[in-house]
């Protein structure tokens, strides 16, 4: 079977009580995966493993994620300015029913 991508976009936001230190015009995006322990990348860089926090510049961000016997995910996110967005994906088994298109 060929690898699937599933592919989230994400506009919300969501204040946090206690924020990371803002850098500059910093949003932030909390990443969390069913199971944890999945990486994380932007723009073909890791970001590191979820669950984890990482501060970028406000603006839209491209992400993939991907844990090995798991599909990974495109997910694109509107992160603004010194706000907290949460990102949580289920990951997908490779070889589920859930994950099978010859299912009826």
């Amino acid at each position: 079977m060929v690898g699937v991508a599933v592919a989230l976009t994400i506009w919300m936001c969501q204040a946090s009580p206690r924020p990371p230190r803002a850098v500059g015009a910093a949003g932030y995006v909390d990443f969390s995966t069913e199971p944890a322990g999945a990486e994380v990348q932007l723009d073909g860089r890791a970001l590191g493993v979820t669950p984890a926090t990482f501060a970028l510049p406000s603006g839209v961000h491209e992400f993939e994620v991907s844990k090995p016997g798991y599909y990974s995910s495109q997910v694109t996110v509107q992160v603004p300015r010194a706000a907290h967005v949460p990102v949580k994906l289920p990951l997908i088994r490779v070889g589920s029913a859930r994950a099978r298109s010859d299912l009826p």
